[in-house]
């Protein structure tokens, strides 16, 4: 069964990641507002952040690829981010 970042990533090279709306309030580059629609692979989803608060229509109880593969085109940090030991330090 393939992790989180794994199909969020696959969902992103696929093209099934439709962002509808994503409004940003200056200066900040982060949308505080989204609206997504994700096809997976048994039905559409769709994903949304209001008031700080992400959400997606799968109803899973955990981070969910479907929200983490909005997270990631709208630049938050998600469930399939790289992990700080992942990278490489700059010295």
């Amino acid at each position: 069964m393939p992790d989180v970042r794994t199909k969020a990533l696959s969902y992103l090279r696929d093209e099934k990641v439709r962002v509808l709306f994503a409004e940003t309030v200056k200066p900040n580059l982060r949308p505080h507002t989204v609206g997504a629609l994700v096809q997976g692979f048994n039905a559409r989803y769709w994903i949304e952040l209001e008031k700080g608060r992400w959400l997606c229509s799968c109803g899973s109880s955990t981070p969910c690829a479907h929200l983490a593969a909005v997270q990631i085109i709208t630049g938050w940090p998600s469930a399939a981010s790289k992990q700080a030991t992942d990278e490489k330090a700059v010295v």
